[in-house]
């Protein structure tokens, strides 16, 4: 038989299986990863389930030894035909063939050459039947080799009755370049038309032309197009799967349960397969651990189940779906909830009422058909402003009306719920982009050439909210456009333009904090390239507020940076607003707990830095006020029924609302001291007195609250640990009461009580509640705003004092925050440990006086002297000292405890040691280098003393160092490693001249 014969063959075949198409033979296939499938010959008995019911449909592994013929059986070579058919771009001389060379399960697999052009093997018609309204999956295993432009596809469409196409029910992978081995590639073809009745295959190799979009016609002829002239692609193990269609989600369409609602999710399966259908639901916290799990028999046919499950507080979680069919895992769904406390009943003062406003969520990015779930995402999380495109660029001008019609009642929503909207020019739309070869997101560029070009796009939105929508964003957040070119011409046009519909608009620029702030002025009338339309212009400078991402990886002090630049311009005029996006972690790099920790800290930041705000005023009377924003907190998911594409909530959503409901109508007071790396800070409500924040003018969040007269309220500390080591990552509050409330990034909140300290009898009670801290801030309510300020002014001077054997003279600074005159008395002294004896650093210290009376008036600082010495074995280094004060003001206070640091050392000598063993790692010899520096302006002479346990004292020279030198000496100490190993050694520095020494201490490592 020729390969013309065996065709027609095929073709009488596939017209007879028409005919009985649910009734053909089918292999008993397990699942889609079989490595060889034996498909059964002949006739299905009469009784047996149709192929296209199977759960694996069809699997083609080309295993096919008796095949005499160069393609497999039913597959055929979909190329240019000059006496047929015509595929111009696929030429004839490029044939896909079995290849023996390389396969994934067997001895074969099929290859896709090019010599120029494309390739394709393309399956018959009629070979899979299919049900109309069922979802089949398709995969393969490809390869490719040699290849640099052109591209590896699998394509499945589906077919009617008359295996004619159908449109728009073809579907087609992701471009595969696998030249390093087999990668798996999958599409879904859903069952979109109730005329389907087959399904088609193509193995594709593709040249950039028939992948690719076509250019614009403004540059087609300037392009040169590429193609590969050698190279080849590999396909194996092609199977199509039966896919049952399901849908899981949050009844809460929003996703976001808001307590007392109960989050709970819904499924429903319609599968044609026939089997038993079994449902696994797990729920997964922020940190990955399964904290709820269920599993239903789910009906085939459609009818939906929910499950509430007990979770085990509020915060973020993923739901997760399971089904299998025949112990066979089929498919697999991922919903996300959030769950969230009731909003706190406090009563709303103008300052809480008014920073709620100021956080906000930007969605400029988003899909058009996505934006009608937003106000909902937007009611529940709490924000108060938000940023959406302005139009659809995918379409053209004339259907910019109809759009407009179906995003209308989400903006209304939007105004209705008090929202304050901003409307970002976005990306170009194609032609204008090509027309004026534009990068696709370049809108501020777009903005500079003739309005007539791009003002249709906007004026159907300008018609019917320009009197209620002022603000107007060129660019999408985080575009740099307006960074790298002066941005006046731009958004000149752009205001002019539109200020004919829109009274006095105010304009918004993306930008970023690792670029100076710019001061954009006004440029001659005669620069402007758009007419003079009569509208109405804003007054005040051209650019009316900068939404400033912050980028990732910032210090956490860069905040406090970026406000003080910010405040530099309010005060030199360039009175401009300020949007703070803080830029997230990738949740599938670093996972959801590090995006919503970074997102609650970064807040808390910036209401540090800037939660006074700037009071200064815009031209037209109205205060500014810096803002913070979560930028597109959620993830798009498809469903596998015909259902719209959904929001997920992220995890930033979850933090940002708590971050919001506890910083509203606070403002930092003070930060609070505790161990390194934890920073830790006081929020208090001002009240009754001017500390309200109305007329705190510029003079920084640090003074609210410090002022005589004011009342704070809603007290609390926020803290987390930043970079501190985990036994040494917690902070010590004082309660108001006999407890504080320790509230986490989602509202979830613990007590904690007053306790004693040390043990037996002699413990007392502290003033003080210790609290653990992680890398996500903590808010802990109940607090004494006025004894975590007191104890917060505590300062120790000078911190750093020389290694020398004399008194040394020190200063204890205070200052009362009580709107009363306070008495009392404080003690420096050495730690203690649990037995309570100091913990030693060398010798004991000595400090005089050994108490302290003082007496201090409202808002004063006092500064009370002591005398402290030490021995000469002091080492050098860092010194812990505990401060104990007891204080009356209202009342008596019991004992309040903090610690402080102080620096022992020389600051013209510096002593850096260093110890091995040696000859060999087990000794026997100890091994000890010192590096000894002179930062003095003149030569110093020197003395090296070594010091051990049980062996002899070693003292060597060092003359005439000169400055900015340094010299190393070695110390041998013959068969000390059994005896010192595990144990320090003392290294001190002395100088003949002066009373200085430097001493510091190493640990002999133990012999190996």
């Amino acid at each position: 038989m020729t390969f013309g014969s065996r065709a027609c063959s095929a073709r009488l075949g596939r017209t007879s299986r028409r005919w009985t198409s649910y009734a053909l033979a089918a292999a008993s296939l397990l699942g889609i990863g079989l490595t060889s499938v034996v498909q059964a010959q002949g006739d299905e008995p009469p009784a047996a389930r149709p192929r296209s019911a199977k759960r694996l449909v069809r699997f083609f592994d080309f295993e096919e030894p008796t095949n005499p013929y160069p393609v497999p059986a039913h597959w055929f070579r979909a190329q240019d035909d000059p006496a047929g058919f015509r595929r111009p771009g696929y030429p004839k001389y490029n044939g896909g063939a079995f290849d023996k060379t390389i396969a994934v399960s067997g001895k074969a697999s099929v290859r896709l050459p090019t010599s120029g052009g494309s390739t394709v093997l393309r399956l018959e018609a009629g070979e899979i039947p299919i049900f109309p309204d069922a979802d089949y999956s398709v995969s393969a295993k490809v390869q490719t080799v040699g290849l640099e432009h052109a591209r590896a596809f699998l394509t499945a469409r589906l077919l009617d009755q008359r295996s004619n196409p159908i449109p728009g029910a073809e579907v087609r992978s992701v471009p595969v370049l696998s030249p390093g081995g087999w990668e798996t590639v999958q599409i879904l073809v859903p069952g979109s038309s109730p005329a389907a009745a087959w399904l088609q295959i193509d193995l594709e190799l593709l040249q950039p032309k028939q992948f690719e979009p076509p250019p614009p016609e403004a540059i087609r002829k300037h392009i040169v197009p590429r193609e590969d002239v050698s190279g080849a692609a590999y396909f194996d193990d092609v199977a199509v799967a039966l896919v049952p269609r399901t849908r899981f989600w949050a009844v809460q369409p929003s996703g976001i349960f808001v307590a007392p609602e109960r989050p709970t999710l819904g499924m429903l399966v319609r599968y044609q397969g026939g089997e038993e259908l079994s449902a696994r639901v797990r729920v997964l916290d922020i940190d990955g651990k399964n904290v709820a799990e269920e599993t239903f028999k789910l009906d085939p046919s459609a009818r939906a189940s929910t499950w509430t499950p007990t979770l085990p507080g509020y915060g973020w979680y993923r739901a997760i779906l399971d089904i299998d069919a025949a112990d066979i895992s089929v498919t697999r769904q991922e919903v996300w909830l959030c769950s969230l406390p009731d909003r706190q009943k406090l009563v709303n003062s103008a300052s809480r009422i008014r920073d709620l406003a100021r956080f906000g969520i930007i969605a400029d990015d988003t899909p058009e058909k996505l934006l009608s779930q937003i106000p909902a995402i937007a009611e529940r999380i709490g924000t108060r402003f938000i940023t959406i495109p302005a139009f659809d660029a995918s379409l053209g001008v004339d259907q910019q009306r109809a759009s407009l019609a179906g995003r209308s009642a989400t903006i209304e929503k939007l105004l209705a719920q008090g929202q304050q909207v901003t409307l970002t020019m976005g990306d170009v739309p194609p032609d204008l982009a090509a027309a004026h070869v534009l990068d696709a997101t370049d809108a501020l560029g777009m903005c500079e050439h003739d309005a007539k070009t791009w003002a249709p796009f906007i004026e159907p939105m300008l018609d019917v909210f320009g009197q209620q929508i002022l603000r107007y964003q060129l660019g999408l957040t985080g575009d740099t456009h307006a960074m790298r070119r002066d941005p006046t011409l731009g958004v000149e046009t752009f205001e002019r333009s539109i200020s004919r519909l829109v009274p006095g608009p105010r304009i918004l620029l993306p930008w970023r904090a690792d670029h100076p702030i710019p001061m954009i002025k006004r440029g001659p009338a005669a620069n402007v390239a758009a007419p003079d339309l009569g509208g109405t212009i804003a007054p005040g400078p051209l650019v009316d507020e900068l939404s400033m991402v912050f980028p990732l990886g910032f210090a956490p002090g860069a905040m406090h940076d970026l406000s003080l630049v910010w405040r530099d311009q309010l005060a030199s005029g360039n009175a401009i607003g300020l949007t703070v996006v803080p830029e997230l972690p990738e949740i599938d790099r670093y996972g959801p707990k590090a995006r919503a920790s970074e997102l609650a800290r970064r807040v808390v930041e910036f209401w540090g830095a800037m939660g006074a705000g700037g009071h200064a005023s815009t031209p037209d009377g109205a205060a500014i006020w810096p803002r913070i924003a979560v930028d597109a907190p959620w993830r798009i998911a498809t469903h596998t029924d015909d259902s719209d594409p959904t929001l997920l909530p992220g995890p930033a959503l979850a933090a940002m609302s708590q971050m919001a409901e506890r910083l509203a109508g606070r403002r930092m007071i003070t930060m609070v001291p505790g161990p390194a790396g934890v920073r830790a800070m006081l929020l208090a409500e001002p009240v009754v007195g001017s500390g309200d924040g109305e007329n705190a003018g510029m003079s920084g969040a640090g003074s609210i609250g410090n002022r005589p007269g004011d009342t704070l309220v809603r007290a609390c500390v926020v803290a987390w640990a930043d970079s501190a080591e985990p036994d040494r990552a917690w902070v010590d509050v004082y309660p108001a009461r006999d407890s504080v409330e320790v509230v986490d990034m989602f509202g979830n909140s613990t007590q904690l009580a007053i306790s004693t300290s040390g043990s037996g009898a002699g413990s007392r009670p502290s003033a003080q509640i210790r609290v653990p801290l992680t890398d996500s801030p903590v808010f802990i309510e109940g607090v004494d705003p006025y004894l975590a300020q007191f104890t917060s002014s505590f300062k120790l001077t000078p911190t750093f004092i020389p290694a020398v054997v004399a008194e040394h003279d020190m200063r204890i600074e205070m200052t009362n925050p009580w709107p009363i005159r306070i008495t009392g008395q404080i003690q420096l002294k050495e730690p203690e440990n649990a037995g309570g004896a100091p913990t030693p650093r060398g010798m004991a210290w000595t400090i005089s006086p050994n108490v302290i009376e003082f007496a201090i008036a409202p808002g004063q600082t006092t500064s009370v002297p002591l005398q402290l010495a030490f021995g000469p074995g002091q080492l050098a280094g860092v010194k812990d000292l505990l401060m104990v004060a007891r204080v009356l003001a209202d009342r008596q206070y019991p004992a309040i405890r903090t610690t402080t640091s102080i620096e022992v050392g020389l600051p013209d000598l510096e002593l850096v040691p260093d110890v091995q063993l040696g000859p060999t790692p087990s000794g026997p010899d100890v091994i000890v280098t010192a590096a000894i520096t002179n930062r003095d302006t003149k030569s110093r002479t020197l003395r090296l003393e070594l010091a051990a346990a049980d062996t002899p004292g070693q003292q060597l020279q060092i003359s005439a160092l000169p400055p900015s030198q340094t010299a190393y000496k070695r110390f041998v100490i013959r068969d000390g490693a059994r005896l010192l190993g595990g144990k320090r050694v003392r290294i001190t520095l002395g100088d003949d001249e002066s009373a200085a020494r430097l001493s510091k201490a190493v640990m002999v490592p133990k012999p190996q």
